[in-house]
């Protein structure tokens, strides 16, 4: 019978050291109603902003609706038939153009100045590089000449020191 009470002893003293350690360690009741009180007032204002863009995206879309797209499709109505008309002239008048040029190059009544002018270029550049040699050719005679002076004056030189 001792043993009893010595067991019942020591189960109040482990319920009492429990509780002592929940009391003092076990934040979850706490932290519990935090949570709750934090997901309660994100949602409220979340609801708020989410209401409030809901109907702002609304009202545009009714004024898109409303006003907007019938005033875009007068405004194509109006203006598609002009700029199909201007697009079928731009078209007609580069097509005119294409045909003249290819007019222009089949009559090629431009060759025989253009082979007049291919000839006259040839003989320019003949008589240029011909130039180019006579000038070479005079320099290289002048370079002669001086080299030729210099040695002469140097044995002058040498002869009267």
């Amino acid at each position: 019978m001792y043993r009893v009470k010595v067991t019942m002893s020591t189960e109040g003293i482990f319920r009492d050291i429990h509780e002592v350690y929940s009391r003092l360690f076990n934040h979850q009741p706490a932290l519990k109603g935090e949570l709750d009180y934090f997901i309660r007032e994100f949602e409220t204002k979340r609801n708020d902003r989410e209401k409030v863009w809901l109907e702002q995206t609304l009202q545009n879309a009714k004024d898109l609706s409303e006003n907007k797209i019938p005033e875009n499709i007068k405004l194509l109505e109006d203006h598609v038939s002009s700029i199909h008309g201007k697009a079928k002239v731009a078209i007609q008048m580069c097509e005119k153009h294409k045909d003249k040029e290819k007019t222009w190059k089949e009559m090629d009544h431009l060759k025989p100045e253009r082979e007049a002018r291919l000839s006259e270029w040839t003989n320019f550049m003949n008589n240029q590089c011909d130039l180019s040699e006579q000038v070479d050719k005079d320099l290289q005679d002048n370079i002669t000449k001086l080299k030729e002076s210099y040695s002469e004056l140097e044995q002058k030189l040498k002869v009267s020191l």
